[in-house]
């Protein structure tokens, strides 16, 4: 079970015997306040993520009804579907980075890796697979 600070309580203790779930307490209710250019970079990062989660949802759009050079619905559908499918993964994912960070920040916690970075290259570089193929058939 999470306590106040949003740290686990160990197994034996009161809290864990309950046997229900306590509410996680939002990440502004625990520790304290980080100096505001972290808290900046961490905003700016996030809202760096939802641009180019935007940017591939306007992409994967503009894909799936202009790309129909010999009238195939198939290959264009693929790639734009999964151009925005990678920005909805993108817009939620980011907001959960960004609260994570946060929390960590103000429990001087060290922030974890973001895996974000490593889903835009596979989904991109998929798409760009893709996007050869169906060009060569």
């Amino acid at each position: 079970m999470a306590t106040v600070d949003g740290r686990s309580e160990p197994p034996g203790s009161a809290g864990a015997s309950r046997g229900r779930l306590a509410r996680r307490p939002r990440f502004d209710e625990v520790g304290e306040a980080p100096d505001a250019r972290f808290s900046f970079a961490n905003e700016r990062t996030f809202l760096a993520w939802n641009r180019t989660a935007l940017g591939c949802i306007v992409a994967g759009l503009a894909v799936t009804h202009v790309l129909k050079p010999d009238g195939s619905q198939t290959g264009p559908k693929v790639v734009g579907v999964s151009l925005m499918a990678l920005g909805a993964l993108l817009a939620f994912f980011s907001y959960s980075t960004w609260e994570s960070n946060e929390r960590a920040m103000r429990l001087q916690e060290p922030i974890r890796h973001s895996r974000l970075p490593m889903l835009v290259s596979v989904v991109t570089a998929v798409v760009a697979v893709a996007a050869v193929v169906y060009s060569l058939v």
